[in-house]
């Protein structure tokens, strides 16, 4: 990945991406953004407009935002949930399900292409081990009673693998498009956002306001500058390509561990 300018067209697992996210997947203990590390959004933000030069002269890991494949999780270290576990003990089954529901929001709303592991939008466990490419078939296979478990979080991930699909500002295609249409918002601490924005008023062209809140309290953030009127349709508890409501305040307040989405 460290080579990733220099092989145009060549993809990569953006591990920068998942550590970012949440912590070392060889040290377990660390916490990232979803899991409790403050000023982790400073990490984040290096990542999410899909790990290339937001600006000329930016440090980068890529030139192409189809080079960076965004995820968290794969077959092999800890999955996202056991780690969570092990990072933060003092949470409890709510909030890790919070957390791990915004770590494949960040992953589905960053620019490159998004990878998810079988079984992981049911918060997949591997019973805390690390690596288990030779582990019995009972450690491997799906556990199809956690979709039953952790249906809200299954609905919740359809959502926005449906809204990914459906809005083209989420799927921008190449470093020329980013640099003109993304930008980062100003937010407080542990909160992530960022705005895809039209080029001109007469554009068709969805614009979305994203904001990935990591703390573990409710933050108010600020619209950019001029936007009011917005449709939420992605809030802490659903995603939905059918708005949830309307806002018309140029202020808007994020659950904690959760993720707002708005369009206009």
């Amino acid at each position: 990945m460290a080579h990733g300018k220099h092989l145009e067209g060549i993809g990569f697992f953006n591990d920068a991406f998942r550590e970012a996210m949440k912590g070392s997947s060889f040290n377990i203990k660390e916490r990232g953004f979803i899991n409790g590390k403050r000023e982790a959004e400073i990490e984040v933000e290096k990542y999410m407009h899909g790990s290339i030069p937001l600006q000329a002269g930016d440090p980068s890991l890529f030139t192409d935002p189809a080079q960076s494949i965004n995820y968290i999780e794969c077959h092999d270290n800890m999955t996202v949930w056991d780690q969570l576990k092990v990072s933060v003990p003092e949470a409890n089954e709510r909030l890790y399900e919070k957390m791990q529901r915004l770590a494949l929001t960040a992953v589905l709303t960053a620019q490159g292409i998004p990878f998810i592991h079988a079984g992981q939008e049911f918060c997949r466990t591997k019973h805390g081990h690390v690596n288990s490419y030779n582990a019995p078939d009972w450690l491997n296979q799906m556990d199809w009673e956690r979709k039953k478990q952790y249906r809200k979080t299954v609905e919740y991930v359809k959502g926005l693998i449906k809204i990914r699909k459906e809005i083209p500002a989420l799927r921008l295609k190449d470093q020329e498009e980013i640099q003109k249409r993304f930008s980062y918002i100003q937010t407080p601490p542990h909160v992530v956002g960022f705005h895809i924005k039209r080029l001109s008023e007469e554009e068709d062209f969805k614009e979305l306001i994203v904001f990935l809140n990591g703390a573990w309290e409710k933050v108010e953030v600020s619209l950019p500058k001029g936007i009011k009127s917005c449709q939420v349709i992605v809030d802490d508890q659903r995603a939905s390509l059918i708005p949830l409501k309307t806002i018309d305040s140029s202020t808007i307040a994020v659950p904690a561990i959760s993720a707002t989405i708005l369009y206009r």
